[in-house]
């Protein structure tokens, strides 16, 4: 049996028309006479032929003895907006600012959406998608505990950063948590710490199918009994207040010399608990946005995580693939580690 997709060319050859003309025909352009298109459709759907839809946004057309061209769109999909948050979180930010840097590179138009009640339910968005002819999604890091989206996800390429909680057995695109884990514990070990404690999200980890837990544990295996020290999850939606609280019992109770956090703002939580950096307890940071030197910690590469979405995605696009894959595959992209004046070496 021939495999071969029927292309544009097999269709025009069965119509007996130029392959151009089917173009135009299959996009219902007024130039060709309705009942030619009612014609080529039919024999399209014969074929079996299926419109690939990135090259078909990439195909040019002349209107008016001008060339013409059609720029693929991306939605990038977000389930927290500004006024929800004050700002994007800079995660969220560094994600967007690499998957728009590509989207530009690979000639897309990236369009953000929020999907709140507040702004698209799934009615909406999916009429918005349509109307603004969207032919690929990212579904950008969804936090747990907010709004989900469900979409027919058959009219779509679809690519996920994070997202592991929503059942969607999209291609994926992380942050390599679990490496980036054992990278930080394995360095605080040779800096001279011994008791060293993770404190993370819960929501992050509810995203992230506990990866940052997970090298951590990986890592204790080989510790003696007393210096291991059960992990710190901060409960969804954790104030800031809220949180250092349960960091400074958290660190008392189990004698931690060293903490490990997601929180971009650790130093300030610790503060708060009214201890001293690193005076009384180091820290480093497993989503390190700034390595200047003031914190030690993992910087996660987020920007390279969106730019790898986006293409991705367009693979996709090109090849004509879309909904979900039985066999959804995962690209991990690991951090470095950056010493930092909150986690000295000890004597």
């Amino acid at each position: 049996m021939n495999s071969r997709r029927p292309t544009l060319k097999d269709v025009a050859g069965a119509a007996r028309v130029h392959y151009s003309t089917v173009s135009l025909a299959l996009r219902d352009h007024p130039s060709i006479p309705a009942r030619t298109r009612a014609r080529i459709r039919r024999v399209a759907e014969k074929l079996g032929y299926i419109a690939n839809p990135a090259m078909a946004a990439l195909s040019r057309f002349r209107t008016q003895s001008r060339v013409r061209f059609v720029t693929p769109r991306i939605a990038y999909l977000l389930n927290q907006t500004p006024e929800v948050v004050g700002e994007l979180p800079a995660r969220h930010q560094h994600f967007l600012n690499g998957a728009r840097r590509q989207a530009r590179t690979l000639g897309f138009d990236l369009e953000t959406m929020f999907v709140t009640e507040d702004h698209l339910d799934a009615e909406r968005l999916g009429q918005e998608l349509h109307t603004g002819a969207v032919q690929g999604i990212i579904i950008g890091a969804f936090e747990p505990g907010y709004a989900g989206v469900a979409l027919d996800w058959d009219r779509f390429a679809v690519v996920k950063i994070d997202s592991q909680h929503l059942p969607l057995e999209a291609v994926c695109v992380s942050s390599d948590q679990l490496h980036n884990a054992r990278l930080a514990v394995q360095r605080l070990t040779a800096l001279g710490y011994r008791r060293i404690g993770l404190a993370v999200d819960r929501a992050e980890e509810d995203a992230t199918n506990q990866r940052h837990v997970a090298g951590w544990l990986i890592e204790q295996e080989a510790w003696p009994a007393e210096f291991r020290v059960p992990p710190l999850l901060f409960p969804y939606n954790a104030s800031a207040e809220a949180a250092s609280g349960l960091l400074g019992r958290w660190i008392a109770r189990h004698q931690v010399d060293a903490v490990l956090c997601s929180w971009p703002s650790v130093v300030d939580l610790l503060h708060r608990a009214n201890l001293a950096v690193p005076e009384q307890v180091a820290c480093a940071c497993l989503r390190l946005i700034d390595a200047d030197g003031r914190i030690a910690g993992v910087a996660p590469r987020l920007e390279v995580v969106g730019a790898k979405a986006v293409s991705l995605l367009a693979a996709q696009m090109r090849a004509g693939r879309l909904g979900f894959s039985s066999f959804a595959s995962a690209t991990y992209v690991e951090g470095s580690w950056h010493d930092g004046a909150t986690a000295p070496p000890r004597t």
